[in-house]
């Protein structure tokens, strides 16, 4: 498997989740878009979503094993928080293009909607919508399809679910928290260029604070559950998780993750304040006894540098079926 160089991002995942469900035109508060009853009944605000939904329906993971231990390793609450706005970066990046942009922008006074039904220079062909308005952000049937150059097919990735979240920048709220309702599907060919489909899902609440004047430091709690279709579900948590890219750049300062299911607790202690890692390396401990270290916090990849498909997959850990 290729080692992935972690460096944070430029700009930090709360301002860009928070640009992108409240700086678009109409998303600064008011009454929700006039057409709202056109969006899927999966994703309407105060219903259980796809995400929640799915987790009701997979079982319960199996996270006894040390394979287990690395494979929940990328699961804190900025990380679920980014994993889910990735969306958010690849319909932007794809939509400022020269020529006619695909997915498609309509703004109005009360939403901003990016619609696919078209394929873009790249050619990723796109479908189904995203609406950002009053009410959050709709991930309605949105997905993506990219040549498979290795296998000779296709991969596609669809999102369906809401991210709503309450407090704004620029009004002196020096906290936001964060509601997501999404599931994920995956489909493409394997690594022996056989078919597969593989589904995540969030029904996970996140809260980051911030300090005055200072956009160095963050600190993150969170709760909820969370799934892999192959896998099943589990309970997951941060515990004050602390960003601070003065002290370290490359891991939280401080703070703590817990994954459970079953009889099985997995915790992921962050020690960037008194260790460093310079490959995002933390301890993780099951059941309380020490495993050693794994390779943690994948926000660092950017699609600047990769395909669309290859940076997601790379991000949420998924390529592992190209792995050899």
């Amino acid at each position: 498997m290729t080692e992935r160089t972690h460096t944070w991002p430029k700009l930090p995942l709360v301002t860009l989740a928070l640009a992108a469900l409240w700086l678009a035109p109409g998303c600064k508060g008011g009454d929700a878009a006039d057409d709202e009853d056109e969006v899927s009944d999966d994703n309407r605000p105060g219903d259980p979503g796809p995400g929640a939904q799915a987790l009701g329906e997979w079982g319960s993971a199996d996270i006894s094993g040390d394979a287990a231990g690395r494979e929940w390793a990328n699961m804190s609450a900025p990380e679920i928080l980014y994993i889910n706005i990735i969306p958010i970066m690849l319909v932007s990046f794809s939509s400022e293009t020269e020529g006619d942009p695909c997915p498609t922008l309509t703004e109005s006074a009360n939403e901003t909607v990016y619609q696919g039904g078209c394929t873009d220079e790249e050619g990723n062909r796109w479908e189904g919508r995203m609406v950002s308005n009053a009410s959050g952000l709709v991930f309605d049937g949105l997905s993506i399809t990219s040549p498979d150059e290795e296998c000779e097919g296709f991969e596609t990735i669809s999102w369906n679910g809401r991210i709503t979240a309450t407090g704004m920048p620029g009004t002196g709220v020096e906290s936001a928290t964060f509601h997501i309702d999404t599931r994920m599907d995956i489909e493409g060919p394997d690594d022996q260029c056989q078919p597969s489909s593989e589904s995540l899902a969030w029904d996970y609440e996140a809260t980051m604070e911030e300090e005055p004047d200072n956009d160095d430091w963050e600190r993150w709690n969170g709760s909820g559950r969370i799934g892999i279709s192959v896998e099943g579900s589990v309970a997951a948590s941060t515990v004050d998780l602390v960003l601070d890219s003065r002290i370290c750049d490359t891991e939280p300062a401080s703070g703590d993750t817990f994954i459970e299911s079953g009889n099985t607790e997995l915790r992921y202690a962050y020690d960037g304040e008194t260790d460093c890692d310079p490959e995002g390396k933390i301890n993780w401990y099951r059941n309380g006894e020490d495993m050693g270290r794994v390779e943690a916090f994948m926000c660092a990849t950017t699609p600047a540098t990769t395909g669309l498909l290859a940076f997601l997959l790379s991000a949420l850990g998924l390529s592992r079926r190209r792995e050899s």
